[in-house]
């Protein structure tokens, strides 16, 4: 079962407090980001795998985040560092709304149909 939440930060100390425990390795206070490592599940090693390491289970879920650049200014991101620069990512800075025309996301897949309102600058996480 996959589920996706869109989050709109109203209080940025919070939401940054927030991200941190996702990432805080207390599985116990809150859920933790997967992490990129590979999994060495089943019957024999996969091609990235050790034969040698004893098979891990594979996680009992998957968290991925993603922050969009109004989500970066709204986490006041831009205050905490000001030499971040983010000119050599037009696509990110300008969003996925104002681009998508660009991917073929017209007619039932254009902005206008988004649910949530996503892609009118309150979709931040």
């Amino acid at each position: 079962m996959v589920r996706h939440f869109l989050l709109t930060v109203g209080v940025p100390a919070e939401a940054r407090r927030l991200l941190g425990r996702f990432v805080s390795g207390a599985e116990a206070d809150a859920p933790q980001i997967t992490t990129a490592e590979d999994w060495h599940v089943g019957f024999e090693a996969g091609p990235g795998d050790n034969p040698d390491d004893v098979p891990r289970h594979k996680p009992d879920y998957c968290l991925n985040v993603g922050i969009t650049w109004p989500g970066m200014l709204a986490l006041e991101i831009r205050d905490r560092l000001p030499t971040l620069s983010f000119k050599s990512f037009g696509a990110f800075v300008e969003g996925a709304a104002e681009r998508a025309k660009l991917v073929g996301d017209t007619g039932e897949s254009d902005p206008q149909h988004w649910i949530g309102g996503f892609g009118a600058g309150g979709d931040h996480v």
